[in-house]
């Protein structure tokens, strides 16, 4: 695992669930254990295969890793859209 790895989401949503578990030193199954949510779900939100978020997903894991949904979730701006 890379250090400050973040998932893309969707064109301008990035999760950052990879960063906010090495941070704690927790695996996504340490993650499953204090959430209650299943490795499959959260994997999906580690890996940014998720298009629509969860807010009981995300409440659950912000609570789990003490951080707010922007630690969680980043938007980051579409370069192209600036250009036009």
């Amino acid at each position: 695992m890379l250090y400050g790895v973040s998932c893309k989401m969707a064109d301008m949503i990035i999760c950052n669930l990879e960063t906010l578990l090495e941070r704690r030193g927790w695996t996504v199954y340490k993650l499953a254990q204090e959430t209650g949510l299943h490795n499959s779900v959260l994997s999906k939100y580690r890996y940014g295969q998720v298009r629509r978020a969860d807010l009981t997903a995300v409440e659950a894991i912000c609570k789990a890793l003490e951080c707010g949904v922007g630690d969680l979730l980043e938007y980051v701006p579409d370069r192209k859209a600036k250009k036009r």
